[in-house]
């Protein structure tokens, strides 16, 4: 009998933390959203991977990213009003993009050479 109730208060315990989860992410949901872009080469529009991606307000860094494999990365669009990106190797110019609230932002960066 103790087993049975050990086994039913997990799955309770389970079950309100999944709830919790879930009532935190709808309440607070909106100031969380994730701004999404690419980083790309002008002329080719091939990713360019590893691009450092800062996040910036006032013209302060707030946060940093590095662009993953395929240019792609995820910021934080509730802090962002444009976004800075360098090329880690320094085979392109920096990049300073205005950041639009909910669209998809693409940042096509010109070789140096």
């Amino acid at each position: 009998m103790r087993r049975m109730g050990r086994t039913a208060a997990r799955w309770l315990l389970a079950l309100l933390t999944v709830a919790l989860g879930f009532v935190i992410a709808a309440c607070y949901g909106a100031m969380y959203a994730f701004q999404r872009g690419r980083v790309v080469d002008a002329r080719s529009q091939q990713g360019v991977s590893n691009a450092r991606v800062e996040c910036r307000s006032d013209g302060r860094t707030v946060l940093a990213v590095q662009a993953g494999p395929d240019g792609s990365f995820d910021l934080d669009q509730g802090m962002c009003d444009e976004v800075l990106v360098q090329d880690a190797d320094g085979r392109y110019r920096p990049q300073t993009v205005p950041v639009t609230s909910g669209s998809f932002t693409s940042v096509a960066l010109e070789p140096t050479k």
